[in-house]
């Protein structure tokens, strides 16, 4: 999915408009099922513990794939990344 996302963007860099609409990336499951909250800690965790980190390889996060949310699922994830702040 990751690689069909950034072919995606090329192509609408390239040709002003996306191949493959946006929401098609979107999974239902994933952005009303999983724990957004969760998901968001590991998520910053990962990126806090840096690129040589045991962490990175063996911690996976839906946050690092940001195209398969909703709106909904995106905003979630905004406002607890606000409250964090």
């Amino acid at each position: 999915m990751d690689v069909l996302n950034r072919a995606n963007e090329e192509y609408r860099l390239v040709h002003g408009r996306y191949a493959v609409p946006f929401e098609a990336f979107y999974n239902e499951v994933v952005s009303t099922d999983i724990s957004l909250q969760q998901d968001f800690r590991r998520w910053l965790e990962r990126r806090q513990a840096g690129a040589h980190s045991r962490m990175t390889a063996s911690t996976f996060s839906f946050c690092s794939f940001p195209f398969i949310f909703d709106a909904a699922a995106k905003s979630q994830i905004l406002q607890l990344d606000a409250n964090l702040q």
